[in-house]
């Protein structure tokens, strides 16, 4: 049954959703991982890099200064904070942007009928589209923060999937706004409670890779405080933080996966593009037993 061609398109309830996803995770495993870390990889291993200077340059002094009793902090480096969120947001957008393009691909043409070249050529061609709609997200989420915070998070659920109605509907930001919440009406709290429940998968599992990093700290914390000599291994530390950066940051395909699977429920349920995505498919690919 896995081996199947998975029909997105298609009403699901909750259990179905997180099945779905698991499934899909499942079947393409090797493939969607495989894409995702290819084109990831290097914006990761820099992130990664950037993240051990940030760390190195934040709390050496403070080491230092335990073992005189005179802990302080240093004056933040500005250049590394924006290197920092800059790396930050680039590797989000390209994990989410190229997950959804591997499932609007696997949806549209079918499993196997699609090469990772083709996936890297959905995401180029939507890449400013999408970074303009983090962009302008971004200051929502941020004046919806400054006002009240209910309204951060009703928007957030709201817009969780906003990228894949731009991929799969070609449509620009208003459009995409307005589908949105049309879909999510009457399922804001079915969106909300599967969102919970994948944080929370990805938040447990995510300590598997930051656990080797935390014990590290550990030590050359206590080192710092029992007036040992502490001596900073650069290359433990990048080792470490490149585990914890592609560990951590890879996890979220699962929660993006989810969100692709959701989108496509909502719309099947909507009937606004079941109907079309069906005969947008014949001819496009083979006919297959689905689930």
């Amino acid at each position: 049954m896995i081996d199947n061609d998975i029909q997105f398109n298609k009403k699901r309830d909750f259990s179905d959703i997180i099945n779905v996803t698991f499934g899909f995770l499942r079947q393409e495993f090797k493939d969607l991982f495989g894409t995702v870390a290819i084109y990831t990889i290097i914006p990761l291993v820099g992130l990664a890099v950037v993240s051990v200077f940030f760390g190195q340059y934040n709390w050496s002094n403070y080491f230092e200064g335990l073992v005189n009793n005179t802990p302080n902090m240093t004056e933040p480096n500005m250049g590394l904070i924006l290197l920092l969120l800059l790396l930050s947001m680039l590797t989000h957008i390209m994990i989410l942007g190229i997950t959804f393009e591997y499932m609007h691909l696997y949806h549209t043409l079918g499993k196997g009928n699609f090469t990772r070249g083709d996936v890297g050529q959905a995401f180029a061609k939507d890449f400013f589209s999408i970074l303009g709609f983090n962009i302008i997200l971004f200051i929502v989420y941020i004046f919806a923060f400054i006002f009240f915070f209910i309204p951060l998070v009703y928007l957030s659920v709201a817009l969780s999937f906003i990228i894949m109605v731009k991929i799969a509907e070609k449509k620009g930001f208003s459009a995409s706004w307005s589908q949105c919440f049309a879909l999510v009406k009457n399922n804001w709290w079915f969106t909300f409670g599967l969102i919970i429940v994948m944080s929370i998968i990805i938040g447990v599992i995510s300590q598997v890779f930051s656990i080797p990093m935390m014990i590290y700290g550990g030590i050359q914390g206590y080192t710092a405080a029992t007036g040992s000599n502490l001596e900073t291994n650069y290359g433990i530390m990048t080792i470490l933080s490149l585990f914890s950066t592609l560990g951590g940051s890879w996890l979220y395909v699962i929660m993006y996966v989810m969100l692709g699977s959701h989108y496509y429920s909502l719309s099947a349920d909507n009937g606004e593009n079941s109907i079309l995505d069906r005969i947008n498919q014949i001819g496009d690919r083979p006919l297959e037993d689905s689930v």
